[in-house]
C-alpha cells in the first residue's frame, strides 16, 4: 500500500487536472479520523462515559486487546471507541465529538494526517473572517 502522503499527492494532482488547481486538497487519514480523540487528556474517559467507578480505561483496553501496553493510541481507534461505548452503553454521536473537541481539544493530536487536515481547514477558514 502507498504511504498516505503519496496518496494525497496523487489525488491532488488528479483534481488539479480536472480544473480544481490549487484549490484541491486531499487528506488520507491513517488509520481513521477517530485517532484525534485518543490523546493523553484526562477528559477522554469522561467524554466516552467511562466513570471513576470502573477500572482504569487504558488498562481495560489493554486487557481487551484494544491497546498495546504503554501506547497512548490504539491501532484501531474507531474499533476501540466503539468497544468503550458498548461497555458504557453509550452511542457514537456528534455530541460526543463536540464534547471531545471542547474538553480534549484538537491541539493534543500529533498524528500527521490529522495535523494536515486541521491545517487545511485553517487555511480555508481563517479565524476572524
Amino acid at each position: 500500500m502507498k504511504p498516505t502522503s503519496e496518496i494525497e499527492i496523487d489525488l491532488e494532482g488528479r483534481l488539479a487536472k480536472l480544473g480544481w488547481g490549487e484549490r484541491a486538497r486531499a487528506v488520507a487519514i491513517d488509520p481513521e479520523l477517530e485517532i484525534w480523540l485518543w490523546s493523553d487528556s484526562p477528559h477522554v474517559d469522561s467524554v466516552l462515559g467511562w466513570d471513576a467507578s470502573r477500572p482504569d480505561l487504558r488498562k481495560w483496553m489493554v486487557d481487551q486487546g484494544l491497546l498495546t501496553a504503554g501506547a497512548v493510541k490504539p491501532a484501531h481507534p474507531k474499533e476501540a471507541m466503539d468497544a468503550v461505548l458498548r461497555a458504557t452503553r453509550g452511542k457514537a454521536s456528534a455530541s460526543i465529538f463536540a464534547e471531545a473537541a471542547r474538553k480534549v481539544g484538537l491541539d493534543r493530536c500529533q498524528d500527521r494526517s490529522f495535523l494536515r487536515f486541521r491545517q487545511i481547514l485553517r487555511d480555508w477558514f481563517p479565524a476572524g473572517q
